[in-house]
């Protein structure tokens, strides 16, 4: 996939960096870029929110629509990310 943002830039500089900076690691992880990703979701949160407070920030998070390197995230009502489509390799 070709997403990429401001500060890990695409999937693949972000494995790069996750490879060089953890050298003990052979390949990336789904789990670390899902981490990443969340951060990413939550400092966007924060910066709009601006404010420490759980239910700003738990609003601002529902109304998310962000793109990083891991894809689009956007939650519906539920709280279901509907902004990235699930992707299958052969």
């Amino acid at each position: 996939m070709k997403y990429e943002d401001e500060i890990f830039g695409s999937a693949a500089q972000y494995a790069c960096a996750l490879l060089k900076s953890y050298r003990r690691l052979k390949v990336g992880s789904y789990q670390a870029a899902t981490a990443s990703a969340a951060v990413l979701l939550y400092k966007d949160a924060f910066e709009r929110s601006n404010s420490l407070n759980s239910e700003k920030d738990r609003a601002a998070l529902a109304l998310t629509d962000l793109l990083t390197f891991f894809g689009r995230t956007k939650f519906d009502r539920d709280g279901k990310n509907v902004g990235i489509p699930m992707v299958a390799r052969p």
